[in-house]
């Protein structure tokens, strides 16, 4: 019996395999396209005011169902890029470049891509998911229709470079507004092989309102406030941010494995106060 073949992933691996391996300036045209005109982000200004929208998580691949949202032994929730799925969820799109996605919001089939797969922390080569500087760092993230977001997993690939000079024509330039902490996270992440002149106005985003940045901002906030008071006290002091596994879990790691994260939530809690 002939093996079968699906017909979403016959797009993904005629893209690949057929279309884009070609090399030369159809190809090249072809994932500057698809990658600039279907991507989402979201605005500078979230960037500005929440570099780092989930600094207590990193991703974890190797978790089962029933590990999912506890804490890993630095005390980092362990997500699968699930919690990334939620974040955009309400918000409408803002699209100069596909009428499709104007004022539409987020449907299924979307992926929440990292541009850089790779980054290098305290002269470490690390994956950037699972480095919670990096997670979700808000450059890093971009969602695309599923079988476009499969051709930036390729290491070096012409899709991935596109993505990367997008992030880092876009965002980069706002990292003035950052402490030298959250500014130097960008020295983690290699600069990108090609280089784009956007204008930001120009990208696909969604639409996050100011009300809407102080929400996010705020909530954080009492999250990062919840999860260093319960390592004080050595047990859960209120909820659970985003799983009811995490505190519980978390609460149970030695106090000493778990100092990294403490000294790096301080630093962020500190200047989402502030800022």
């Amino acid at each position: 019996m002939p093996r079968r073949i699906e017909g979403g992933n016959a797009i993904y691996h005629y893209l690949q395999k057929v279309l884009l391996p070609r090399d030369d300036d159809f190809s090249h045209e072809l994932a500057l396209r698809l990658v600039l005109d279907l991507s989402i982000w979201l605005p500078v200004e979230l960037y500005i005011a929440v570099p780092v929208l989930l600094p207590y998580c990193v991703r974890d691949s190797s978790i089962r169902k029933n590990e999912w949202g506890s804490a890993n032994p630095q005390g980092y929730l362990r997500d699968n890029n699930s919690i990334l799925k939620l974040l955009v969820s309400n918000y409408a799109i803002r699209s100069p470049r596909f009428p499709s996605y104007d004022k539409a919001s987020r449907g299924r089939g979307f992926i929440a891509s990292h541009a850089w797969r790779w980054a290098r922390v305290d002269g470490k080569r690390r994956t950037a998911t699972g480095h919670p500087l990096t997670y979700s760092f808000l450059p890093n993230l971009a969602w695309l229709p599923a079988q476009i977001a499969k051709l930036t997993d390729h290491e070096g690939s012409r899709a991935q470079q596109v993505l990367q000079a997008v992030a880092w024509a876009v965002y980069a330039p706002a990292r003035r507004a950052h402490p030298p902490q959250l500014a130097a996270i960008w020295d983690c992440l290699p600069p990108p092989e090609m280089t784009l002149d956007l204008d930001p106005a120009q990208i696909n985003t969604y639409v996050v309102t100011p009300r809407s940045i102080t929400i996010r901002r705020n909530n954080l906030l009492r999250e990062i406030e919840t999860i260093l008071v319960s390592l004080e006290a050595g047990a859960p002091t209120g909820p659970s941010p985003r799983s009811f596994r995490y505190l519980d879990s978390l609460t149970s790691v030695p106090r000493a494995d778990t100092a990294g994260m403490q000294d790096w939530l301080c630093t962020y809690r500190d200047f989402l106060q502030h800022n």
